[in-house]
């Protein structure tokens, strides 16, 4: 589809067009008893619990994971982390006797280092894609061992002031995006860039 349009072969679509969707979207998957835990994610509750998508909220709370096959990614150890995309490749770096040191294997195409910085700025972004959960500040600051406002006192009060973000009150105070920072949530997380 973005190749169609980049080529002119469809029109870019519409800001507010594509914001009243969501809401439709949003409305409707409600009705039918579905729960939007994540930006672009509803679930049914089902027999054993919630369905929600657990390799994807382990993703979205920045936790690490492991990729394992041609084209994964995975965050372990600090890094991020790819592997070689085609799958004859992949096998046969596999194949090949390595002294590779986990979690490197003779498969990674490449990886990066993630510092503190950004692995905390990594947790705010991916975070705030979890709709009702948000960040924790007791989370964060079990993790980081500081709190989300003395890290990011600009970036929460300017979002703050746009209407973006609100702290709520559960099992700790949480950071999370607005119904109406839901629609510009791309501007949310540029603050975490």
């Amino acid at each position: 589809m973005d190749e169609w349009i980049r080529g002119g072969k469809l029109p870019y679509p519409d800001g507010d067009f594509a914001a009243d969707c969501y809401e439709l979207a949003r409305e409707m998957l409600a009705q039918y008893g579905y729960i939007h835990y994540e930006i672009s994610n509803w679930a049914k509750p089902g027999e054993y619990g919630l369905n929600f998508c657990r390799h994807n909220l382990q993703y979205w709370k920045n936790r690490e994971y492991v990729g394992l096959g041609a084209g994964a990614h995975g965050f372990v150890g600090g890094f991020r982390l790819a592997n070689v995309l085609h799958p004859i490749q992949y096998i046969q770096k596999l194949s090949a006797p390595s002294n590779n040191d986990f979690p490197f294997t003779p498969a990674t195409d490449n990886s990066r280092g993630v510092d503190r910085e950004e692995e905390m700025k990594d947790t705010v972004m991916l975070g705030l894609r979890l709709v009702q959960d948000g960040v924790g500040d007791e989370d964060f600051y079990q993790r980081f061992g500081v709190r989300l406002k003395e890290v990011f006192p600009r970036e929460i009060t300017k979002l703050l002031r746009k209407g973006l973000v609100e702290w709520i009150a559960t099992d700790q105070p949480r950071l999370r995006l607005t119904r109406f920072g839901q629609l510009l949530a791309n501007q949310a997380f540029l603050e975490f860039v």
